[in-house]
């Protein structure tokens, strides 16, 4: 498996951040009398800002976190002369990677939970029941009203996104409640995911087409008919 520098990442992360960018822009015009705390413009604008930070940081990690004498002005001249840089340079990725990754899907959760109360209060337990719950639920409330989703696979991605974000709480392993196993094909794909192994096919490729296809999800779900008829979103 082919690991990605950060020069090699800095423009795949650029190209991410102005689609990001672009769907954030679309949704604010779509809705420009909503507040600023809407989920059908707040979530589009945090993701952003997520992706947008792990940009900077990439650029600080090329031009800074890879040069001894930046380390040295910084007050870790032991660090480098122990040989200590590249180990953190090391936990510094994963804290980036980590965030890059499970940030965004949590901000998307959050945005879903409150269009459901939003779209009927006592549906999902209030909102409240696990997140696979919520997210079928809403699509198959969406459809009803003629909406799908023009990526195709909406929940597929969903429950491939939500069993990596079980390998990131569980410091890369996958652990189920039921101690099995679990597959997920999604765009022709299988992935498995053994419980108590790590998933050997994360890695950035991966993560960088599981934030795109989150950033399209976001925005197409977001542009939906019944969630456009909303009232302000409390």
């Amino acid at each position: 498996m082919a690991v990605l520098t950060p020069e090699q990442l800095i423009p795949r992360l650029e190209a991410l951040r102005n689609e990001a960018v672009a769907a954030r822009n679309e949704l604010r015009a779509i809705y420009p009398g909503l507040p600023n705390d809407d989920p059908r413009v707040v979530v589009g604008r945090h993701i952003k800002a997520v992706i947008s930070s792990s940009y900077l940081s990439l650029i600080h990690v090329h031009e800074n976190l890879q040069e001894p004498a930046w380390w040295h002005r910084q007050g870790f001249g032991a660090a480098v002369a122990n040989g200590n840089v590249p180990d953190e340079l090391n936990d510094y990725m994963v804290l980036l990677t980590a965030g890059l990754i499970v940030y965004p899907f949590s901000l998307f959760e959050a945005g879903l939970r409150r269009i459901v109360r939003a779209i009927d209060p006592t549906a999902c337990s209030r909102g409240a029941t696990d997140f696979k719950g919520i997210y079928d639920w809403l699509f198959a409330r969406l459809r009803q009203d003629g909406w799908a989703y023009a990526g195709g696979e909406a929940v597929e991605f969903l429950d491939l996104y939500r069993n990596i974000r079980n390998t990131v709480h569980n410091n890369g392993k996958f652990y189920s409640r039921t101690a099995t196993d679990a597959v997920v094909t999604w765009k022709g794909n299988r992935h498995e995911f053994i419980h108590g192994a790590v998933p050997p096919f994360v890695e950035w490729d991966f993560n960088l087409r599981l934030l795109c296809e989150l950033v399209r999800l976001n925005r197409d779900l977001m542009e939906a008919p019944a969630i456009g008829r909303l009232p302000p979103i409390p």
